[in-house]
Parts: structure tokens; sequence; C-alpha cells
């Protein structure tokens, strides 16, 4: 086993910011695209964002040799830092999904809500695609590793961002409306497995696309890479990633029948998850595999992620634990979720 410089708690710390950006940015949909078939979801998926962006700098937290002393980066600034420029942005994100999620929990009867909310969704979802973004240009712009020296990382992280959020909200808007015995709005149900089938559609081609550049230019790392993940990571990538959360979806999704069945959307939507949670770990713990031994002569190294101890499953676990604490707790702070479409009139 090796010591990688960031382990496997910091491919679920993008997993988690992924999940908050897209669950924010299918909230703002009513609002702002006017799509009504969404509102019974829309403060749903605020509550879920909010929970899940609490959450997200725990791993990474825990990843520092001294925690305690994240806060510095707000006492003293450092703008230069990509780093802190990201808790910058974590902060200013979870401060304004704060103030959305009181505003429609308790304000949504005031006079200025129509005013007040397009506004407040018009610079979250600004805001939620920078987060998303920005945590795939830190590995994106990293010309150290073959791996991750992509410019379209980003982008790639955005999509991931929104499909993790819609398939999260999926997965809970059908448990939670079973759980209470009400019926299920076939229409939002069909329009989140259209946003799915989409923006799926669009991953797994950029995805593609990438492996066809990569083939083509056969750089110097390039052959390291492919001994990588179709050996390692060849489970991960081509089993888990590409065909368990992205082609058998992406097929299943593509019928009617199936994205109006809340136990088909349930499905296809956590296979999603798992693909995505697949695509951080072998960007991640896959891009530290090559080591760069001296210039155009690249070695591999290998890592097995331990059952206890730092960075292990049972911290991992404690982690999802705590994620799970903190959803429920947001549904029951902020319970006006269940009036769904109501707020909006």
């Amino acid at each position: 086993m090796s010591n990688l410089v960031w382990d496997a708690l910091i491919s679920v710390y993008p997993f988690f910011s992924g999940i908050a950006a897209g669950a924010f940015i299918i909230s703002t949909l009513p609002v702002l695209l006017k799509r009504d078939e969404f509102k019974e979801i829309s403060l749903l998926s605020l509550a879920i964002s909010w929970a899940t962006l609490l959450i997200s700098p725990v791993p990474l937290l825990l990843h520092l040799g001294s925690p305690w002393r994240a806060g510095n980066i707000f006492v003293f600034p450092q703008v230069s830092s990509p780093m802190a420029l990201f808790g910058y942005l974590w902060a200013i994100f979870f401060i304004l999904t704060t103030i959305s999620i009181i505003v429609y929990n308790w304000f949504h009867s005031a006079p200025w809500f129509n005013s007040l909310a397009p506004a407040l969704a018009a610079i979250g979802i600004i805001v939620a695609i920078l987060f998303s973004g920005y945590i795939g240009f830190i590995f994106g712009s990293n010309k150290a590793v073959e791996l991750w020296y992509n410019p379209m990382i980003p982008v790639s992280f955005i999509l991931s961002a929104i499909l993790s959020g819609t398939a999260l909200v999926a997965i809970l808007y059908v448990a939670i409306w079973r759980l209470n015995a009400s019926e299920l709005n076939r229409t939002t149900l069909n329009s989140m497995g259209r946003v799915l089938w989409w923006i799926l559609l669009f991953d797994v081609a950029l995805v593609a696309a990438e492996i066809f550049v990569r083939t083509y230019m056969q750089t110097a790392g390039w052959q390291i890479l492919h001994n990588i993940f179709t050996e390692q990571l060849g489970f991960t990538y081509f089993g888990v990633q590409l065909i368990i959360g992205g082609i058998i979806p992406l097929i299943v999704l593509s019928s009617k029948r199936a994205t109006s069945s809340g136990g088909a959307m349930s499905l296809m939507s956590l296979l999603i998850l798992i693909g995505i949670f697949a695509y951080r770990w072998n960007i991640i713990i896959g891009g530290q595999l090559v080591v760069e031994a001296s210039p155009h002569i690249y070695t591999t190294t290998t890592y097995i992620i331990p059952l206890t101890g730092h960075g292990s499953v049972l911290w991992i676990t404690g982690i999802f634990l705590l994620w799970a604490f903190l959803l429920s707790l947001a549904l029951v702070i902020f319970s006006n979720w269940k009036m769904g479409a109501k707020i909006y009139g």
C-alpha cells in the first residue's frame, strides 16, 4: 500500500461538493426557468443542498494534519492561494444557501419574497457552477499529474455535479413520498429523468472523447495511464464508472416508462451516484498512481484503502452516517419542503 498525498477522503470531498451544487441548481429551476414541474421538489432540493454543503468540508478537514487551523484562511486571508480561494467560495455558497432556505421556509409570505427569490436563485446558480467547476480547475490546472492536466475536467465536474444532485433528489423524493403514503408526481419524475438522461449523455460523450483524444495523441504518460485504467482501476473505471454508472442508466432512462416509475428512477439514480463516486475515485486516486520519476519517464504505485485508521473505510462510513443525520436534521428544521408547489403559488 502506498501513502498517497491525497487519500480516499479527498475522493469523498468533491463528491459531496458536487451533490450540494447540483441539488441547488435543481432548486432554482421553478424560479429562473419557470419549470413548474420542479416546484414540488424545489424546497427538498434546497434542504439537501444545505445539509450536503455542511458536510462537504469534513473529509478535507479530517485529511489535514491540523484541522483546527482551517479557520486561519479567513483570519489571515491569502487571496493568491487557490485552496484559500476555494474556502472563500464555499463560505459564500453556504451563506447564500442558508439565506435562501430561511427565506423560503419562514418568509415565503412576505411581500418582498417574489422579488428576492429570483435574485437569490440567479446569484446562487452562478456560485454553484463556480463552486463545482473550481474543484475541477484545481485538478485540471495541475501540470505535474498526467491524468489531471486536462482543461475539460472543470466541465466534467460541473456536469457530474448536476447529475449527482438530481440523482439524490430523485431518490429522496421517491423514498420520502412513499413513506408518507403520498402520490408521486409522474411529471416531476419524468422531468428529472430527462435531466439525468441528457446530462449523462453529455458526460459519457465527454469521457469517450477524452479517451479517443488521449489514445490518438499518445503522450509520454498515456501508455502508463492506459495500464493503470486497464489493470488497477479496470473495475472502478470501466465496470463501475462507465458501465454501471453510465451506459446502463443511459439505456434505461431513454424509456419514458422508466422515468415515470419511482422504482426505476430510484435504482438508476443510485447507479448514477455510484458511478460518479467512482469517477471521483478514479480521478483523484488514479492520478496519483502515476509518478513521473524524471521528465517523460513514468512509474506506477499502488493504493489499497485501509479498513481502519486515517482515510479508512471506517472513517468514510462514519462521514456518510453523519451526512445521513444532517440530511434528516435539515428536513426536520426546514420542514416547509412538504408544502411543495404551494409556496410558489
